[in-house]
C-alpha cells in the first residue's frame, strides 16, 4: 500500500502500474475525485469552476475487446497487436443501459448511470452543472452532445485560469484523449422563451396520424405540459421533459460487437423548474 496527500483538486485516472496493458484493458482502473477546500459546488479553488453542488454527472469512457478477457480468462497468451476493442462504454454501460439511473437492480456491477439531469437555468437556478469527462481507452474519443455548448473548465486535474484570468472556453464536441479528463459545465436556457398560451412554437405541429412518436417524447413540444399519446405509442417521458442526445461522434464506436445504435450514447434530461412533478 502507499499514501499521498491529494493537495491539487481536479478529476483525475488511477490504473494498474503493473502490466497496464493488459491489467486496464481488462478493468483495473477508476476515477479520483479530489474536492477543493472551496467546499460543495466548486471543482476547483477558482470562481469559473462553480456548478449546482446537487448537479454532477460523471462520463468515463472505457473499451473491451473480449478476445483479450477470454485469453486471459484461459490462461493463454495474447497478442496484442491483434487487440481490437469490440464494445465501448460509458461507466461499464452500454446503451440503453447508460440511462438508468444509479444503483439500478438489474445492473449491480455496473453502479452508476451517465444521464444528465438539469433544470433550466433562470435566476433561481443560476449555476450550471458539471460533468467530468474521463478517458480510459487507447483512442480519442470526440463526445458530442446535440443542442448545446459546454464550458470546459479544467483539464487533466488543472483549472483553466492564468493568475487571475480566466481561459476556460466553449466547446461543442469535447475531444477527450486517451488517459484525459476534462471537466465540463452544462446548462440548458429556454433561449425563445416558449410558453404554450403567450409564445407558441411558430410552426403548425403536424397531425398525430403523420408522426412517428419517440418513446421520449411527451407528445407536446412545451417544456412540463404533455400532450396526448397515441394508443399503443410506447412512451417513457414522465413529466414533459426534454431528451437530448449525447454520444461518442467516432461513430463506428457507437456499437457493441456490431449491434449499431449501442455503446457510448446517453442523454441529457433537461426537466421543468422546480418545483416540479418529476420523479
Amino acid at each position: 500500500s502507499y499514501s499521498f496527500v491529494a493537495s491539487e483538486p481536479g478529476t483525475y485516472i488511477y490504473e494498474s502500474g503493473t502490466n497496464p496493458m493488459k491489467q486496464v484493458n481488462m478493468g483495473l482502473f477508476g476515477v479520483l475525485i479530489v474536492r477543493p477546500s472551496r467546499g460543495a459546488g466548486y471543482a476547483y479553488n477558482t470562481d469559473n469552476s462553480k456548478f449546482t453542488a446537487d448537479k454532477e454527472f460523471m462520463v468515463l469512457l472505457s473499451e473491451i475487446d473480449p478476445m483479450l478477457n477470454r485469453a486471459v480468462e484461459r490462461g493463454r497468451p495474447f497478442n496484442f497487436n491483434n487487440y481490437r476493442p469490440r464494445y465501448f462504454m460509458l461507466n461499464g454501460r452500454g446503451f440503453p443501459d447508460s440511462i438508468a439511473p444509479n444503483n439500478a437492480s438489474w445492473l449491480p456491477s455496473q453502479p452508476y448511470g451517465s444521464l444528465v439531469r438539469v433544470n433550466p437555468n433562470d435566476a433561481s437556478n443560476p449555476d450550471p452543472a458539471l460533468i467530468r469527462y474521463v478517458n480510459v481507452t487507447g483512442q480519442d474519443m470526440p463526445f458530442h452532445p446535440h443542442g448545446y455548448n459546454g464550458r470546459v473548465i479544467g483539464r487533466d486535474g488543472r483549472p483553466l485560469v492564468d493568475g487571475s484570468a480566466d481561459i476556460s472556453f466553449e466547446k461543442y464536441s469535447v475531444n477527450i484523449g486517451p488517459g484525459q479528463t476534462w471537466d465540463v459545465t452544462a446548462e440548458w436556457r429556454d433561449a425563445e422563451q416558449y410558453v404554450e398560451n403567450t409564445n407558441a412554437v411558430p410552426v403548425v405541429i403536424p397531425n398525430a396520424q403523420n408522426i412517428a412518436y419517440g418513446e421520449f417524447y411527451s407528445g407536446s413540444p412545451y417544456l412540463g405540459i404533455p400532450g396526448a399519446i397515441p394508443v399503443g405509442a410506447p412512451n417513457q417521458n414522465q413529466c414533459g421533459e426534454y431528451y437530448i442526445i449525447s454520444h461518442n461522434h467516432s461513430l463506428f464506436q457507437i456499437t457493441s460487437w456490431g449491434i449499431p445504435m449501442t455503446g457510448p450514447i446517453t442523454y441529457l434530461r433537461v426537466d421543468p423548474p422546480l418545483p416540479n412533478n418529476c420523479p
